[in-house]
């Protein structure tokens, strides 16, 4: 079970690497949107995994009572707990180094000042 998982798994990534078109340069607003809509996809995998992780205790827990094949839906259980488990792993890393790259571009906002003068509009830069 925890290979048919995984080829679940890997054929869905294939599917997004595959399809993936590359996003040329995005203006510094669009980088901010892009950014925060790539860390709120990560926060909704997890509640997915979550789910998964629930969904699986839930077969594990109807195999100890069940009289049809219980060693079996206990199996599919525990399978679906720990791939649940591992996603929700991988995607709270994946969710915490695009925080922390979405702190740095966020931070870079705090230090541009915008002026007007007589002359026209200026930024700064500050470093």
């Amino acid at each position: 079970m925890n290979a048919i998982w995984n080829g679940v798994t890997l054929g869905i990534a294939t599917i997004g690497y595959l399809t993936k078109r590359p996003e040329g340069d995005l203006s510094y607003s669009a980088s901010l949107k892009k950014q925060h809509s790539t860390e709120k996809l990560f926060l909704f995998n997890a509640g997915l995994d979550l789910a998964y992780i629930a969904g699986g205790a839930y077969i594990y827990e109807t195999g100890k009572t069940s009289t049809r094949k219980p060693e079996r839906l206990k199996g599919y259980g525990q399978s679906v707990m720990l791939q649940g488990g591992i996603l929700l792993v991988f995607d709270a890393v994946v969710y915490a180094i695009h925080n922390r790259h979405g702190q740095k571009l966020n931070s870079l906002t705090e230090r541009l000042q915008l002026s007007a003068t007589g002359n026209g509009i200026g930024v700064t830069v500050g470093l």
